[in-house]
């Protein structure tokens, strides 16, 4: 069985794909989002945020044989999680990164990371719409406070995430709960609702919905502040950007049984 640490909109079109090679799959997820994988016998759930030595308890539960990594470009502690895991039980462990945007938009300021880009996003004065989830918000609510500018977060319609944003001082009347990727239609929407004049994002690619989301900012002038994709330490692998060549290797290594192929 193969291991897919998962969670964004590429979870599912690689899971039915390994399915559909007659590969048996355990996808893994954080939360019990939900995921077009319809019925196939052969692909599996697991929820529920996990630590090292979760991750390696469930690799040994399940006679795991290999692991892909096709979490978030910004989930940076799982995938460094699994990277020390399959290193120390010798897993073999393929990446697969939504490949990044060619942003092409004069009205954008680059963050290095989530403080830096709650200065700039507060920095001209106007209201904020923060697409980056309930993660980080604190930053974002002390900026807030600070420069008496209203924040609105758009979150996943989860309670552990309405809880989350909460703890961190958000008001519930500034929380958009839906989840994406939403088009430019509903993107405006959401810009509406909360008056913003400046959006922070991270570069989640076309599968995340950044075009969508940038053609919104376009259209109602609003500037973007983007938090820089996090370097991704591979240790000299091979990081796959198409569904396609990453099944392809799977299998390769399923028919092979060479572990060596595939070591990290």
């Amino acid at each position: 069985m193969i291991l897919l640490l998962g969670g964004t909109a590429d979870t599912a079109p690689i899971a039915r794909g390994l399915a559909d090679a007659k590969i048996p799959v355990l996808v893994s997820t954080a939360t019990r989002i939900q995921l077009n994988i319809g019925d196939h016998a052969l692909i599996h759930r697991h929820c529920g945020c996990l630590d090292s030595s979760g991750l390696a308890a469930l690799i040994q539960k399940h006679h795991i044989r290999m692991m892909v990594d096709a979490t978030h470009p910004y989930a940076v502690n799982v995938s460094r999680n699994a990277g020390e895991v399959a290193r120390k039980l010798e897993m073999p462990l393929l990446i697969f990164a939504r490949p990044a945007s060619d942003v092409n938009h004069q009205n954008i300021v680059m963050a290095a990371d989530h403080l830096d880009a709650a200065q700039k996003a507060f920095l001209p004065g106007k209201p904020v719409l923060l697409t980056t989830g309930s993660r980080h918000l604190t930053s974002y609510v002390q900026a807030s406070a600070k420069n008496g500018q209203r924040l609105t977060a758009r979150i996943l319609n989860a309670k552990a995430a309405r809880d989350a944003a909460c703890s961190q001082g958000m008001d519930e009347k500034n929380l958009i709960c839906e989840r994406g990727p939403f088009s430019v239609a509903q993107n405006l929407a959401h810009i509406r609702f909360a008056d913003a004049g400046v959006i922070v994002t991270k570069d989640g690619g076309t599968a995340g919905g950044l075009p969508e989301k940038l053609e919104a900012a376009r259209q109602s002038g609003c500037l973007v502040v983007m938090v820089q994709r996090p370097q991704i330490n591979v240790c000299g692998q091979t990081v796959y950007q198409d569904y396609e060549s990453l099944i392809r290797k799977v299998q390769e290594g399923c028919n092979a049984n060479e572990r060596s192929a595939f070591r990290v």
